[in-house]
């Protein structure tokens, strides 16, 4: 089940929810009444969730194997590698006088029973560090093409800040937001448009590789 079905199946749960304990609310009733509404509507509450919080474990853990095992294909060597570096010896007069460098890598295979045999991208990885600062990036893909996993890395190495951010997605819609190891509960439309840009980023990043190659 993708997360956005998820989303919209706990909002119509919620509501019906809330017009049950609206309707206990309309009622005069005593302090012993109150605790009841509240323990009634909280159980129901659990039950109706319940399922699709599973389910959405269930996702997570789905997208986090995958992680996983592109991470081990990459460090096995087994993709192939195209890569992009700026500054590749690291002057410090580059730009402005500044300590700079930007790379990117892009790492793709073939299926070779496609008929249109087209690469397929499984992870795009950039840094770039300037000035004491660090910026690094993950983008991973499913089979499908799209994007299911990102991460973002920034370090100082000037006042010893070090952060990271994790995204879990199914398509387009969020399953699960990490930062600095901390779970984060979606309790707004942010994690929505958070994903949304990563989404518009990933989709880039895989039409400048699609040109790389095409070139």
């Amino acid at each position: 089940m993708g997360s956005f079905s998820c989303l919209i199946e706990k909002m119509y749960l919620c509501t019906k929810i809330n017009l049950l304990c609206g309707r206990f609310q309309r009622r005069e009733s005593s302090p012993n009444m109150s605790k009841i509404k509240i323990l009634l509507c909280g159980g129901i509450l659990w039950i109706c969730l319940a399922p699709v919080l599973r389910a959405q474990e269930e996702k997570w853990n789905e997208l986090e194997k995958e992680r996983n095992y592109i991470n081990a294909q990459i460090q096995k060597g087994e993709y192939l590698l195209n890569e992009l570096k700026i500054n590749a010896n690291r002057l410090a007069t580059h730009i402005n006088n500044e300590e700079f460098q930007h790379w990117e890598k892009y790492f793709y295979t073939f299926n070779p029973r496609a008929e249109n045999n087209l690469p397929i991208l499984k992870a795009v990885i950039i840094k770039t560090e300037r000035n004491g600062m660090s910026n690094y990036k993950e983008y991973m893909f499913d089979n499908d093409g799209n994007c299911m996993y990102h991460s973002e890395s920034l370090q100082n190495y000037k006042v010893a800040l070090d952060e990271k951010t994790r995204f879990y997605m199914d398509k387009e819609s969020p399953v699960r937001w990490f930062k600095n190891d901390s779970d984060i509960t979606f309790d707004s439309e942010k994690p929505y448009k958070i994903v949304a840009k990563i989404v518009e980023t990933a989709n880039a990043l895989k039409a400048k590789f699609l040109k790389q190659l095409s070139d």
